[in-house]
């Protein structure tokens, strides 16, 4: 994770948006729920889970404070998708 430019002054609050690459999220669950309760970003991102539409939803202890929206790949590999 990058630390230049994660936090914005807005009206006079900071806002810090977090953006990660999480190849293989489930692996790095810990770390991910460590990097919010240390941070406290007011917005994070995940891109490239890797997670297939069959997986169950990603927890952590620290995402009660968020509303999550998740996208999945609607096709897996055998049905032509990546």
């Amino acid at each position: 994770m990058k630390k230049n430019k994660c936090k914005t002054i807005v009206n006079g609050n900071t806002f810090r948006v977090i953006g990660v690459n999480a190849a293989g999220i489930a692996s790095k669950i810990e770390s991910f729920d460590k990097m919010l309760f240390d941070r406290k970003p007011s917005v994070w991102f995940l891109q490239e889970t890797k997670r297939k539409p069959t997986d169950t939803n990603i927890k952590s202890n620290n995402l009660v404070n968020y509303q999550v929206f998740e996208m999945k790949r609607t096709k897996t590999k055998e049905e032509g998708g990546k």
